[in-house]
């Protein structure tokens, strides 16, 4: 929070470190932590800053090595105190994953995360949430992970993650066929939930 007029126009936070974990800045503002590998470790959504009575301050960030710097600037106009600025970190892209019977089979439900929504909303985060997101999914206990035995399960979800990330919870059905045409294919009619190999 930046109390008054004098407060500093900069705020620097930590976030990368002796892991070697570094971070990349999107055109948008959002910057994504990645390890040394390049594998996604996390991210923060684009910068937000507005003043006491609602007027939006600009605002940017900055990287500096592995920390990442706040540029808020309520000196370049006249703004109501105090002003209100708090980058938004996140690392799950799911807030939950379950497994349960759907036509006899098993279906994976998972349910993307207020931060998992705001990532795919990021430039980059349909491509995050595709790579990530699935490896998240496929990691996050053997339950999942034996759920998930079917080519149909991925395509089902690189659609959710790429064309219909709005759908609430992306259920991963192991009854439906694999795709022989590619899923965008009647995406506007199937919503990732096809009933046959090429049509919808």
């Amino acid at each position: 929070m930046i109390e008054n007029a004098d407060a500093p126009t900069a705020y620097e936070y930590s976030i990368g470190g002796a892991d070697g974990a570094a971070l990349r800045l999107f055109e948008d503002g959002s910057v994504a932590i990645e390890g040394t590998d390049g594998a996604y470790l996390g991210g923060v959504v684009a910068p937000w800053a507005y003043d006491a009575a609602g007027t939006p301050v600009k605002t940017w960030y900055e990287v500096k090595g592995s920390s990442l710097v706040q540029v808020v600037a309520h000196d370049a106009g006249s703004y109501a105190y105090p002003i209100v600025a708090d980058p938004w970190l996140g690392i799950n892209l799911f807030s939950w994953i379950t497994v349960d019977s759907y036509n006899s089979q098993p279906r994976v439900n998972l349910q993307p995360s207020p931060w998992g929504a705001a990532q795919w909303a990021s430039i980059g985060g349909q491509v995050v949430m595709n790579t990530a997101g699935w490896d998240e999914a496929w990691n996050w206990n053997s339950t999942v992970r034996s759920g998930l035995s079917k080519d149909s399960q991925r395509q089902q979800f690189e659609c959710h993650s790429l064309g219909s990330p709005f759908a609430g919870t992306w259920n991963l059905e192991k009854f439906r066929p694999n795709r022989t045409v590619h899923w965008s294919h009647g995406v506007a009619v199937h919503h990732c939930n096809w009933t046959t190999p090429n049509q919808y």
